[in-house]
């Protein structure tokens, strides 16, 4: 019946759209997997990274600093990477071990009395925090218009589906036969 041929031509439709998505996720992974690193230089960004930053801002001179420190000041901003990307982690129950790591860190290499060490951990937590909510955020709205745009590609792939099936009928949108 014509009811039988729409509902399958609907099903040919739904099914080509989603070996589609299939092969473009497909493709999506290949790329990710080989030509990602290629295209980011061999060093794609991270949160190691992002932490080592800010690490830097971190300890970032205060005021005029007489001898910076080589090694030492190299260790203290991997360590303090680590432990801001440690500290943004949202299962960290060691927040306060951690700004104390982070303030004695500061302290030594930066130099500075502590109300400035301890406004300047603060400032570089609540900036990473900021910029962490704000990935979420955009996160958030592209899964969402990924999955409006998955939608709106299934009804219009059953959509054509079923015209391509008036069309060969010759049947047109006006449903008015065409011989």
């Amino acid at each position: 019946t014509k009811k039988e041929e729409e509902s399958r031509a609907g099903a040919h439709g739904l099914v080509m759209w989603a070996i589609t998505v299939v092969a473009g996720l497909a493709l999506l992974a290949l790329a990710a997997a080989g030509g990602a690193p290629r295209l980011h230089g061999g060093s794609p960004r991270s949160e190691s990274s992002i932490s080592a930053y800010w690490a830097d801002i971190l300890l970032h001179p205060m005021g005029p600093h007489a001898a910076t420190r080589g090694e030492d000041l190299a260790q203290d901003k991997a360590e303090a990477a680590r432990v801001l990307a440690a500290d943004m982690h949202p299962g960290n129950t060691a927040h306060a071990d951690n700004r104390d790591d982070l303030l004695r860190l500061t302290a030594m290499d930066a130099g500075g009395s502590y109300q400035q060490t301890a406004e300047r951990v603060d400032f570089v937590e609540y900036q990473m925090r900021q910029e962490l909510d704000m990935a979420r955020k955009g996160a958030g709205y592209a899964a969402l218009w990924v999955g409006l745009a998955l939608l709106f590609g299934a009804v219009l792939s059953i959509a054509a589906a079923i015209s391509a099936r008036w069309e060969d009928d010759k049947i047109g949108f006006s449903m008015k036969r065409r011989y």
